[in-house]
């Protein structure tokens, strides 16, 4: 019969050792989310990382979520601001430059610095220059923001700027954006470990009294 610190010991053992195992298994798999950056050939198997592989796949999501929609809800509330005012044409700029950034930002606050916001609104303060205005109604401006956003597609450039975005910068974004969860995963693999090495460790001792 084995003694009773003995197995205290054993069942330890076998807890440490599935703890680690399932800490380092967890923390591979998590790194193969953005690892590697570029395509790798391994026999007939072609590796690429998770995230770089599914780029097209984020830009297109994003482009989704900035759609037209979206998209002519913030000019339309940009033009009642500004035009309400009476702000001259630089000022219509600014406004609309400040709406954009305040949209991406609440998609992630790295996204404005990805996307030229500012050269955006330039080009819409000078379509609105263009545009014969009666007054500022609801309709009148959705007007405006309808023919804005036929002209200007800030979706299809929000995607193409997320594309571009080197590797290093995407996988600290998504750190940036998940990185809690995937701390969460790491440690849980560590506490998965330990107990199936406690189940192990146990099973071992019934198997060998």
């Amino acid at each position: 019969m084995i003694a009773f610190p003995q197995q205290i010991l054993t069942i330890s053992m076998y807890a440490i050792a599935g703890a680690i195992i399932g800490y380092i298994t967890n923390v591979v798999a998590v790194k193969l989310l953005f690892h590697p950056q570029k395509p790798v050939r391994i026999g007939p198997f072609t590796v690429q990382g998770l995230i770089p592989a599914r780029i097209e796949d984020i830009g297109k999501r994003l482009a989704n979520i900035l759609s037209k929609d979206l998209t002519k809800k913030v000019l339309v509330e940009a033009l009642r601001e500004a035009l309400g005012k009476g702000l001259v044409r630089d000022l219509v700029e600014e406004n609309i430059d400040r709406k954009l950034r305040e949209t991406l930002a609440r998609v992630h606050p790295a996204i404005p610095a990805l996307i030229d916001t500012r050269g955006f609104a330039h080009q819409i303060a000078l379509i609105v220059e263009q545009v014969v205005v009666g007054g500022n109604s609801e309709q009148e401006l959705t007007h405006i923001a309808d023919q804005i956003a036929n002209r200007i597609d800030l979706a299809k450039h929000a995607r193409q700027a997320l594309e571009n975005i080197d590797s290093r910068e995407l996988e600290a974004m998504f750190r940036e954006i998940a990185g809690k969860e995937l701390r969460f995963v790491e440690i849980s693999g560590a506490l998965l470990g330990s107990l199936i090495g406690v189940i192990n460790g146990i099973l071992t001792l019934l198997l060998t009294a």
